[in-house]
């Protein structure tokens, strides 16, 4: 209980500050908005990575903190004698999750967390294994499994993520390293990937 209660009542000194978050926030709309996902040169993807850090380790504190009240009620639900003895600093504990809600409100894209949510719950789409886009994979039944293999790897990657669906379409370089070291196509299979993958994306699941 003692500890629960001096736990997480101010920010530690290796937790993101008001600035940190912000500008995490602000590589992560660009990122959103300017296709970074799939593209972008390494110095771009450094502080992507970067920032999704500082996500992660932001919503980390808040379920942390969270947590620990939680306990403390609890707690205090057993002992309720205890309760204005604990108050002063069940105050601090619920201003701090207070802060850390509007720091982790920041970094996340809420349209684009329900499209991820939606994501994971689609139905698997008409795969367009006859399309001679994907010819260069081989015969149909090999385009078939490939196609469902970037299905389940898109979806997974889409339903895990925070980012908007079209932040994925870099799963479509794994059905382009199936061709091995065999050039001819190779692009051309990578544009009809990427194509199918932004259908997904809009949510058009019907023939390709």
């Amino acid at each position: 209980m003692l500890y629960e209660l001096e736990a997480y009542v101010e920010a530690d000194e290796d937790e993101y500050g008001g600035v940190e978050v912000a500008q995490a926030a602000s590589v992560l709309g660009v990122g959103a908005g300017s296709g970074t996902g799939s593209e972008g040169d390494e110095e771009d993807w450094d502080s992507v990575r970067e920032a999704r850090g500082v996500r992660e380790a932001v919503f980390s504190s808040w379920l942390d903190a969270l947590t620990s009240l939680e306990r403390v009620h609890q707690t205090l639900g057993l002992f309720p004698w205890l309760v204005p003895w604990a108050s002063a600093r069940v105050e601090l504990k619920a201003r701090r999750c207070e802060e850390l809600r509007g720091q982790a409100s920041q970094l996340v894209d809420v349209p684009s967390l329900v499209l991820a949510a939606a994501v994971s719950v689609m139905e698997k789409p008409v795969l367009p294994s006859g399309d001679p886009g994907f010819a260069a994979l081989g015969s149909a039944e090999a385009v078939e499994s490939a196609l469902q293999r970037l299905w389940e790897r898109w979806q997974g990657v889409v339903g895990r993520g925070w980012d908007h669906p079209r932040e994925s379409g870099y799963v479509a370089h794994y059905v382009v390293d199936e061709m091995g070291r065999r050039r001819k196509g190779r692009d051309e299979l990578l544009e009809r990937c990427g194509r199918l993958l932004g259908e997904w994306s809009a949510g058009d699941t019907g023939p390709g």
